[in-house]
């Protein structure tokens, strides 16, 4: 007759483990859009050049993607 489970031993994944496949799923997520990051970025210089990058842009975008401030 086969013994009883008495003990049930979980998989456990190191903090190094997840923190990679952190790093590999944002690594992803960006090779997949970059385009959208640089078109992005290149909105924002052109604003900031034009001046009209204030404040009150600052703090609407901040407070709508949860970013700190800066």
């Amino acid at each position: 007759m086969a013994e009883p489970i008495t003990k049930i031993k979980r998989l456990e994944v190191s903090k190094e483990a997840l923190e990679q496949q952190d790093l590999q799923e944002i690594n992803h997520a960006v090779i997949e859009n970059k385009e959208a990051i640089l078109q992005g970025i290149d909105l924002l210089a052109s604003l900031h050049e034009k001046g009209f990058w204030s404040w009150e842009v600052r703090w609407y975008v901040i407070k709508r993607m949860h970013l700190p401030m800066c």
